[in-house]
């Protein structure tokens, strides 16, 4: 049998946000020179975790829980976790890294040098460094919410198969063992298995560990329209395709249809309306979704809104649909 994904890889919230914004930003705006990398950055994190997945699905641990996209606060901070195994003996933090090119890793320097497959030279803080630092945080939290006592051990996992990693000098500290490449993981977890052999958490006390984290997840629900000072007026309204993601469509009949594409659907609502909670608020009403949507007749706002059966209070134009769930 299997680990049991708890939380299973999914693309963060965060991510969502970015991509909607990309989506809806009008095309000259100055933000995109920032907005794109920060989206690249969170976008081949995400495709490095599913690349793990694979890996992870191997794992032949039955009391394994795995939880994906940790964030938990640790005084008026927070730490985030990519990946976290949780077992009976032991917790285990993966780190993961997808990164391209050239990878030095300096443990005198604290630092990783990067140059990518185009040249360019970027630093990183220490792996082993960030690693251990999750690891401090999370044990501190452990005891902040008086859990089971569980050793917290770490591996961070460099998952793009086309790069190279060196390390500067070439012995480095037996701490840096811990950075491999994910056919490596399951003879490193078994190592700490071995290192780890007293159940210290009962089985079946290790999925209420493993909810009581998830639910102590503080979701990064950044407003990214505050945080790049874009207006409402600087997003493109309408419907898009779900196929190449043009703005808008153009209503023909009953139905909507894509100028690039040529994609045709008759509820294209529900794509809009994730966009609009994403970006704007968990609320909206028949007024502000014909605004965002370019819907023009308020009947036809309303059986769009009311064909996906979302929570609403009030009644008549008073009528707020809530968006939490979308």
């Amino acid at each position: 049998m299997i680990a049991l994904f708890l939380k299973p890889i999914t693309k963060p919230r965060k991510l969502l946000k970015y991509e909607a914004l990309l989506r809806r930003l009008i095309q000259i705006h100055s933000a995109k020179t920032i907005i794109v990398p920060e989206y690249n950055r969170l976008h081949a994190g995400f495709k490095g975790e599913k690349k793990l997945e694979y890996y992870l699905h191997l794992l032949q641990r039955p009391d394994y829980h795995i939880i994906h996209n940790l964030r938990l606060e640790s005084g008026p901070y927070f730490f985030q976790i990519d990946l976290l195994l949780v077992s009976p003996k032991l917790i285990i933090i993966l780190e993961v890294k997808n990164l391209s090119g050239k990878i030095v890793i300096d443990p005198p320097l604290q630092q990783v040098i990067q140059t990518t497959p185009s040249g360019e030279k970027r630093t990183y803080t220490d792996f082993i460094l960030q690693a251990k630092s999750q690891q401090e945080q999370l044990i501190r939290w452990i005891k902040a919410h008086k859990l089971a006592s569980l050793p917290v051990e770490y591996l961070v996992i460099m998952v793009n198969e086309r790069s190279q990693v060196e390390f500067s000098p070439p012995k480095p500290p037996r701490a840096y063992e811990s950075i491999i490449r994910p056919g490596l993981m399951s003879a490193k977890i078994s190592s700490f298995e071995k290192s780890y052999n007293t159940e210290v958490f009962p089985k079946k006390d290790v999925k209420k560990l493993s909810r009581k984290m998830i639910n102590k997840d503080a979701s990064d629900d950044l407003d990214l329209l505050d945080r790049f000072h874009i207006t409402e007026a600087d997003l493109m309204k309408g419907f898009h395709c779900e196929h190449c993601g043009y703005i808008p469509l153009v209503k023909n009949g009953n139905r909507w249809i894509c100028q690039k594409c040529h994609l045709q659907t008759e509820n294209p609502a529900l794509l809009t309306l994730k966009d609009y909670a994403l970006l704007l608020g968990p609320s909206i009403t028949n007024q502000e979704f014909r605004h965002f949507a370019k819907v023009h007749s308020t009947d036809t706002a309303k059986r769009l809104l009311q064909a996906q059966n979302l929570p609403h209070i009030g009644t008549n134009r008073g009528r707020v649909y809530n968006l939490h769930n979308l």
